[in-house]
């Protein structure tokens, strides 16, 4: 994740850090906006099915003993 550009990143337990950031977003509709699209984009290049579908099966054969 890049702070600023596709999230933010808050401690655990960070409340008030929490809140902070829920309400800059929520203030500054287009920089949410922003950050929304660019989070979509970099999960789409990370994250597709087919890929999703493969770590899965190699998962399961490595539980099953099957590697």
């Amino acid at each position: 994740m890049k702070i600023g550009y596709n999230g933010y990143k808050v401690k655990l337990n960070d409340i008030d850090g929490f809140v902070e950031k829920i309400l800059f977003l929520w203030n500054n509709d287009e920089i949410a906006k922003e950050i929304g699209k660019n989070a979509k984009v970099d999960y789409e290049k990370k994250y597709m099915p087919d890929d999703n579908y493969n770590q899965l099966i190699r998962i399961y054969n490595e539980c099953l003993g099957k590697e």
